[in-house]
């Protein structure tokens, strides 16, 4: 149970970094280390907690929202490659259909 909080904790936050569109490679990885690292604490501490599955996620939402606000050199949308978009969706369609078949 506690490593899939982790996974799904981590997969969030990185996907939340990845929104944020920084310009620096630094910053992201520092960002995802940190997050990371805040996450593996909260689950050592109690990996049954739901206040400690959700927190890692409001402080990764927090920073977002605070780099949005106050960093106006940031573009606002991060660049998507439809390629891959498209070869997503179409995995995660065809996972959807034998999850809910099975």
């Amino acid at each position: 149970h506690r490593l899939d909080n982790v996974a799904v904790v981590s997969c969030l936050n990185a996907l939340i970094v990845h929104l944020m569109n920084n310009n620096s490679r630094q910053l992201d990885l520092f960002l995802n280390l940190f997050l990371f690292t805040l996450t593996m604490f909260c689950q050592e501490f109690s990996s049954w907690s739901l206040e400690y599955s959700l927190f890692p996620i409001a402080v990764a939402a927090a920073i977002y929202i605070l780099l949005k606000l106050f960093r106006k050199d940031l573009e606002t949308t991060p660049h998507i490659n439809k390629k891959m978009l498209i070869r997503g969706l179409v995995l995660l369609a065809i996972s959807a259909i034998l999850f809910f078949v099975a």
